[in-house]
């Protein structure tokens, strides 16, 4: 709320949101990160581990394999 750009906050809320059983609210905070810094690696990865953890595989699947051909060298975690 005090700084709409603070990435790691939309990664920490969507943890929490996880750990609540707040699927679609967890996802759109890890989706809002990925969004603010699309290159990042780090937030890529946070947002597949949000979707696969609120069992959404295929779109989890679909962005690891966006992700390969935009950065094959990069180890998806």
């Amino acid at each position: 709320e005090l700084n709409p750009n603070q990435l790691n906050g939309y990664v920490w809320h969507s943890i929490f949101k996880t750990v609540q059983g707040k699927s679609e609210e967890a996802v759109a905070q890890a989706r809002k990160a990925y969004e603010l810094a699309p290159t990042s690696g780090f937030h890529q990865n946070h947002l597949v581990w949000t979707l696969y953890h609120n069992r959404r595989f295929d779109e989890a699947v679909e962005l690891i394999r966006k992700a390969d051909q935009s950065a094959p060298d990069f180890a998806h975690g």
